[in-house]
């Protein structure tokens, strides 16, 4: 049974700030803890309190509460809301029991932002106002306060901690949050307004002055102030900049942006851009750019002329219809784009810079084959044909195998460990978790010092802290570490162990397809293994079969050249309209599609016609 003081560690544990409320009593707290002033309870303060009354959370800087009050018309606002707005993502709810539907929504925004305080039977729960009573506590009607997760649709067992809530959307984001600028509000840009804005600042008549912008983040931060408010203060300064055609805003960004990521050791902090979240430096430059566009034309041609001298004699035009910047693809443009560049750390197995599963059941070889890819990289020779290559430093972090092992694993490949100066190795690493930031962090160091270009993890589910079947394990090792390593353009391969019914993939949760570009089944074959990422690749031109050759000649082990196999009757169909309109055996996908339509041929599907492209090549490469 939870007592008041264990919930409180709980929920210190989880990330939340505690504050001592009376017994069956919102509040008032301990004077000095709320408030844009208010002082946090330290982990001691927590230890030694009496909690003999209720529980509030103060909310952690990257946390809003959005509290509907059912009976003030809180419900209809929501409702409003998200038809305005968009769905909000399932989240836990703090309630009193009122079966209503009242209760508090918790979400990550970005720190250190301004919120709006309330709306029409909804008020905003943000670190300087306002707290939340919490379970175990109780209401001043005598009901027991309760956490609902509105994903399993059922009472959550335990609270929440910070680092599982779901991100606000930036629709939401937009909307709540406000900015001000000596006292008046401005609204940050959307997308489209972003991208609009980037596409008309393309002046920079004084570009120098970004250093000026660059130098005073510096020195604000070494000076001891608040690293948000100084990049807020730089940003804005930049886009006002950018909109009087002193410099260009993406450079701007782009210089800024590094300096925000040297201030910073948190990597949800650092972090500059997500496809899966707001970051907090993406809301600064919305802002920031929303500042810029309500700045009057007088006061940016101010601006301009004081920064780089009046402009004499220039006629500025208004851009032509037609020169509108558009949100929209040029389908024409796409397709005759260059294609992305096809470079392999392992020929048909391991793209360069990308991130791979590999799974089977135990004992069936993977990490046997993890360790003959990485050792021949270290040594210069390429896995499968044993050709010199350029060498290439890899970092293998290895859960499994004890001295002994590794020792007689290597003699079975004939390696001598005297030559393999670029396999960084390390046996039952003694670091951090990698689904945590400490964890995360290591490893980007420890790769970044040795100059590693590939990594591997053998095995995942012994690489973290947290259940292997809970999707959150895989997002937070993503977040903590793979995406670390996805910054800094070095590829990652994990192992893992095949689930209860193979049939079903790899152990655990499905998230773990989430995180990686490709996802190799590994089975043994008569010869060697059979390699299947078939519905599992990012990528169009990685998969879909794959066969290894394995070979034991008195104990010595080696991989050979894999055979690919597996193309289908639409790739052998697309290659022999290829022939007949005479594509030649080079060709790109572009110069492809334009001959086929000379021919009154159908390209068809893109992705098939990138297949027959390269079957066709590969034939090419197999006739004598």
């Amino acid at each position: 049974m939870h007592t008041l003081s264990t919930a409180a560690t709980q929920y210190v544990d989880g990330g939340w700030h505690v504050l001592e409320l009376p017994a069956g009593a919102k509040g008032p707290p301990e004077a000095g803890r709320t408030g844009a002033a208010g002082v946090n309870m330290t982990p001691e303060e927590v230890k030694q309190a009496p909690w003999l009354g209720n529980i509030g959370l103060r909310m952690p800087a990257d946390v809003i509460g959005i509290d509907v009050d059912a009976y003030r018309g809180g419900l209809d606002t929501l409702t409003a809301l998200i038809l305005e707005l968009g769905p909000l993502p399932a989240t836990w709810i703090s309630h009193s029991g009122r079966d209503d539907g009242s209760g508090i929504r918790f979400y990550r925004v970005p720190p250190a932002m301004g919120w709006v305080t309330g709306l029409a039977g909804i008020d905003i729960i943000q670190p300087g106002h306002r707290y939340a009573a919490v379970w175990p506590s109780t209401h001043p009607d005598g009901r027991q306060y309760g956490w609902w997760d509105q994903a399993e649709a059922a009472p959550a067992e335990q609270p929440p901690a910070v680092e599982d809530l779901p991100d606000l959307p930036w629709a939401w984001v937009q909307h709540l949050s406000r900015a001000a600028l000596v006292g008046v509000t401005t609204r940050a840009a959307g997308d489209a307004e972003a991208q609009a804005f980037f596409a008309a600042c393309q002046r920079q008549d004084a570009p120098g002055y970004l250093s000026v912008i660059a130098t005073h983040f510096a020195e604000q931060v070494a000076a001891g102030h608040s690293r948000h408010d100084s990049m807020q203060h730089c940003l804005t300064w930049a886009m006002e900049h950018a909109a009087a055609g002193v410099l260009l805003p993406q450079p701007a960004l782009k210089a800024l942006g590094l300096h925000w990521v040297a201030v910073h050791d948190d990597p949800r902090r650092a972090e500059l851009t997500s496809t899966r979240r707001t970051t907090e430096f993406q809301a600064m430059t919305r802002h920031a750019i929303g500042r810029a566009l309500a700045k009057p034309p007088d006061e940016l041609a101010e601006i301009h002329d004081r920064v780089a001298g009046p402009t004499f004699n220039v006629a500025v035009p208004e851009p032509a219809a037609e020169q509108q910047p558009s949100a929209f693809i040029d389908w024409h443009a796409f397709l005759q784009r260059d294609s992305t560049e096809r470079r392999w750390l392992v020929e048909d197995f391991w793209p360069y810079g990308r991130a791979l599963a590999l799974w089977a059941d135990a004992k069936a070889g993977k990490s046997e084959l993890a360790l003959w890819c990485a050792g021949n990289l270290a040594l210069g020779r390429h896995p499968w044909t044993g050709q010199a290559i350029e060498p290439v430093d890899v970092a293998y972090f290895d859960y499994e195998m004890g001295e002994d092992d590794l020792e007689e694993r290597l003699s079975v490949f004939d390696f001598d460990p005297a030559k393999l100066g670029r396999l960084h190795y390390a046996l039952y690493p003694a670091i951090e978790p990698l689904d945590t930031a400490a964890g995360g962090q290591a490893i980007e160091q420890m790769v970044t010092a040795v100059g590693a270009r590939a990594v591997v993890f053998d095995t995942f589910g012994r690489s973290v802290a947290g259940e292997e079947d809970k999707a959150d394990t895989v997002r937070a090792f993503f977040r903590h570490t793979g995406a670390r390593l996805k910054r800094l353009g070095v590829g990652y391969l994990r192992t893992d162990h095949a689930g209860k019914v193979r049939g079903k993939g790899q152990r655990g949760s499905s998230a773990k397809r989430d995180d990686v570009d490709v996802i190799w089944a590994m089975k043994r074959t008569g010869t060697g293994v059979q390699l299947d990422c078939t519905g599992s690749s990012r990528l169009s031109w990685v998969g879909p079969l794959l066969r290894v050759e394995r070979t034991d000649v008195l104990g010595a082990v080696t991989y050979s050249a894999p055979i690919r196999m597996g193309w289908t009757d639409a790739a052998i169909d697309k290659a022999a309209e290829l022939d007949q309109a005479g594509v030649p055996l080079d060709a790109g996908r572009p110069a492809a599609v334009a001959i086929m339509r000379a021919a009154g041929l159908v390209p068809g599907n893109l992705s098939v016609l990138s297949q027959a492209l390269k079957l066709r090549h590969e034939r090419r490469q197999q006739t004598p």
